[in-house]
């Protein structure tokens, strides 16, 4: 039993500066990501404006989608082609529920004419993009935003007051909030389910 605390101890103390030292490794690596995803959609905003298209917005949390897609097998179903419904659950779980999305994976080399094709030729106004470089693979992932957001509506029970026959000055009062509302405008004209 002795023997096996030591063994323990040990590994744990070979252990914990290695994990400790993965975490700021793995941020400094996502904000990297985030720059280097800035100024490429920075880049293709200033040609954009030049031709009159509007600008595209860059989502950090598209880069953080993009990588996970890269380096999750599970999204994968063949060579070139991804699991839409994982995709799809992944998305809604971060927050995204008004989307047409594409994903273009290319090398380093294919950089420019991928991103000119994937960027410059989508006239579209409400583009989100993010992506993500692993090894001498690319992903840039393009969402169409249909949504946004109009106001918020919240309606409470009134609340009833007997000021006649209240013996106390002041009165304490819960007020019980009964529903929220989330208001969205539809940015392109159609039916959506």
């Amino acid at each position: 039993m002795k023997i096996n605390k030591k063994i323990l101890s040990t590994i744990l103390l070979i252990l914990i500066p290695c994990i400790l030292n993965i975490q700021p490794q793995l941020v400094a690596q996502q904000m990297d990501n985030h720059s280097r995803s800035k100024q490429i959609i920075e880049r293709y905003n200033r040609i954009r404006i030049k031709r009159s298209i509007p600008e595209i917005q860059q989502d950090t949390l598209l880069d953080n989608i993009a990588r996970k897609i890269q380096s999750n097998k599970k999204f994968r179903k063949s060579l070139n082609v991804y699991g839409e419904e994982s995709i799809r659950e992944m998305l809604y779980e971060n927050g995204i529920i008004d989307y047409q999305f594409e994903i273009l994976e290319f090398t380093d080399k294919d950089m420019t004419s991928a991103c000119t094709t994937f960027l410059l030729n989508d006239l579209s106004g409400n583009l989100r993009v993010g992506t993500s470089k692993k090894n001498n693979r690319n992903i840039l992932f393009k969402t169409k935003s249909f949504l946004k957001f109009d106001h918020w509506e919240i309606s409470s029970r009134p609340i009833v007051i007997d000021g006649l026959h209240n013996n106390s000055t002041s009165i304490k009062v819960n007020a019980i909030n009964d529903s929220a509302k989330l208001f969205m405008k539809t940015i392109i004209k159609g039916t959506y389910s």
